[in-house]
């Protein structure tokens, strides 16, 4: 057997293996993430109901929800107060404002209504309600708890 066809078995080989993965994946119920807006990893895709702190699968990408209906956000300068409790890391870093001349949602206090969420990643450079504000909880499509991810 040639080195070519060698190479097109093993190639061959390689794709149905990764294809028997990614459908496994699917039948598991495990979706994965490679954005940093949120740890690397897998995530066991669950319906679970909705929490501060639960990860949520948008129709976009895995983000985490920080308020539910009925709670108090304040966006500073400093980030996010939810509640009166600053979330960890929701800080908008100045060079990114700077430099990516992006807008964020304007500081102020928001009470969240019946079917709207807040978001935030866990990168301060995440695409999420810092920019957008507040979500349609339609919008999330299953909720995810982490099975295997790096430390945030």
């Amino acid at each position: 057997m040639t080195y070519a066809w060698r190479f097109a078995l093993i190639l061959i080989a390689v794709t149905a293996a990764l294809f028997l993965a990614v459908a496994s994946l699917n039948v598991l119920h495990v979706a994965g993430n490679l954005s940093p807006s949120v740890p690397r990893g897998f995530y066991r895709i669950t319906h679970d109901p909705l929490q501060r702190g639960t990860y949520v699968i948008l129709k976009m990408p895995l983000k985490r929800v920080a308020a539910l209906p009925g709670d108090t956000v304040r966006v500073t300068a400093e980030g996010t107060y939810v509640n009166g409790k600053l979330w960890p890391g929701s800080a908008i870093p100045a060079d990114v404002l700077e430099t990516h001349r992006l807008e964020h949602y304007p500081f102020g206090v928001y009470v969240l209504r019946s079917g709207q969420l807040w978001v935030l990643s866990n990168n301060s450079l995440g695409w999420d309600s810092r920019y957008f504000g507040p979500i349609d909880q339609q919008l999330v499509s299953a909720t995810a708890q982490p099975l295997f991810t790096e430390k945030p």
